[in-house]
């Protein structure tokens, strides 16, 4: 019977080593150290990100180039159509004198020479005129075919880059939504190391003796007081970023200048009242007052002066998104060329948590 009880004994002690040892809180170090291994995968999350916007970026630009070369396109189409019905119509009245007048024309010209060489000779020379009819209309047809060639190419890759385009903003978006579920890893993970860390200072401290807690305690209660007194400087100016002290007019004419572009299609590339894209939009309304500005959204984001926050910004300035710029009116509103398929138009200048505001530029 004894031995009975001793056997229960130690199996209950064992279970409850067992218990103990798979429900023990984790340390301080162990949340540390998996918060550092959270926080190594958002620096990795965060760098793909950039890798991602920089890639979006110079597809965008190649968009750009390849729209205008789109649009150039289809003007050498349209003057090679014009010339190809222009010497279609000259040879039809050439025919039309020379045939259906009857013999009055192509005849007169041939039997009315003034001995058969010079006959053989006119006749030659119609004939050579039927040729070069020919050839000309010939020459524009293959010209015609190879500029529409061209264009449908150049369409062709236009697809495929607004396909990668779109895949990768699709990417941007994703990996914006782990980021923002990675930071909020972090953050609990920071939650759970200041709660691990107090009861870890307060199972500490009441090992102390009575007299060191009172002490400690007061010394807690007298910092406490003297932060609640601290003054609150979180308002003073960090200095260095321009603010704007521009004339406010030119700021105001550039917005007249965008709002005249609104309900234009959004065409990659397009920089006139035909079809305009995004730093198209804000580049135009700038040259419409006199100033001129870099082509791509990346590069005006990257230049002009410096707007500290979006609270600083005014009417005229370029508000700078991951891959896109709008011209801003005033009143957290904008003026932009939005995508493919949409017109331009006004709109808050917050867009969703995909396109944070990265800059905001002033060039006047």
């Amino acid at each position: 019977m004894k031995k009975i009880a001793k056997k229960l004994m130690i199996l209950f002690l064992a279970c409850s080593l067992v218990v103990g040892t798979a429900y023990a809180a984790p340390t301080v170090k162990d949340l540390e150290d998996e918060k550092n291994q959270a926080q190594q995968e958002l620096n990795s999350l965060q760098s793909q990100l950039e890798k991602v916007m920089a890639d979006i970026y110079e597809i965008d630009a190649q968009m750009v180039s390849k729209g205008e070369e789109i649009i150039q396109a289809t003007s050498d189409l349209e003057e090679a159509e014009a010339k190809e019905e222009a010497q279609y119509e000259a040879m039809k009245c050439r025919i039309v004198a020379m045939y259906e007048n009857g013999n009055s024309s192509f005849l007169s010209v041939v039997f009315e020479s003034g001995s058969i060489a010079d006959m053989l000779k006119a006749a030659e020379n119609v004939q050579t005129l039927h040729e070069y009819d020919r050839k000309a209309l010939q020459q524009f047809v293959a010209t015609k075919e190879r500029i529409a060639n061209l264009k449908e190419s150049l369409e062709s890759e236009q697809r495929q880059l607004e396909s990668l385009h779109n895949e990768m903003e699709e990417r941007k978006g994703s990996l914006a939504t782990m980021i923002e579920n990675q930071k909020d890893e972090v953050a609990d993970l920071d939650a759970q190391i200041e709660e691990a860390a107090r009861k870890a200072a307060e199972e500490a401290a009441a090992k102390k003796a009575a007299e060191e807690a009172a002490r400690k305690k007061a010394e807690e209660e007298a910092k406490k007081k003297a932060e609640e007194n601290k003054p609150n400087n979180s308002s003073s100016s960090g200095g260095g970023s321009y603010i704007g002290s521009g004339d406010a007019s030119v700021g105001q004419a550039i917005v007249a200048a965008a709002r005249t572009y609104i309900g234009v299609p959004y065409v990659w590339g397009g920089t006139s009242y035909k079809g305009i894209d995004c730093s198209g939009l804000t580049q135009a309304a700038h040259k419409a007052v006199g100033i001129s500005i870099p082509r791509v959204s990346g590069d005006q984001a990257a230049s002009g002066k410096k707007v500290d926050g979006l609270e600083n910004a005014l009417p005229g300035d370029i508000i700078c998104y991951p891959g896109h710029v709008a011209v801003y009116i005033g009143n957290y509103r904008v003026i932009h060329a939005p995508t493919e398929g949409q017109n331009v138009k006004e709109a808050s200048v917050y867009m969703g948590t995909s396109q944070p505001i990265t800059a905001v530029r002033r060039y006047w």
